[in-house]
């Protein structure tokens, strides 16, 4: 049933380009974990089933150039210790807010203030 939708409402040159979606498919400007998510979605509806270490360089090759760069020749037993290297990589690599600093007082040099009411007796 389900090969009868698809070759009636599919064009025929579906399969491809999904293929081709995943094969093509680069981080960009997304982060990390959205292009964790939209990698796995794509290979997800290829229906594709690779070998972990296709599957790990299939991803690395997507990454940004920084991150590969950071990442290096690390050698992945998985997809999710790629990710994980990845994030790491990113996080060194996105400039962190400024920190807020207060200008210090000097609270030795400052005078306690003085009561103003007078203790009861």
């Amino acid at each position: 049933m389900k090969e009868l939708l698809q070759q009636r409402f599919l064009p025929r040159d579906y399969t491809q380009n999904l293929y081709r979606q995943l094969l093509d498919y680069q981080q960009g400007n997304h982060s990390i974990s959205d292009y964790t998510k939209e990698f796995l979605r794509l290979k997800a509806r290829c229906n594709i089933q690779e070998d972990g270490d296709l599957q790990v360089a299939r991803y690395i090759r997507g990454l940004n150039s920084e991150i590969r760069e950071q990442i290096g020749v690390q050698i992945f037993m998985s997809l999710m210790d790629a990710r994980e290297m990845a994030a790491r990589a990113e996080a060194r690599l996105t400039p962190q807010p400024p920190r807020l600093t207060y200008p210090r007082r000097n609270y030795r040099d400052t005078p306690l203030p003085q009561a103003t009411e007078a203790a009861p007796p």
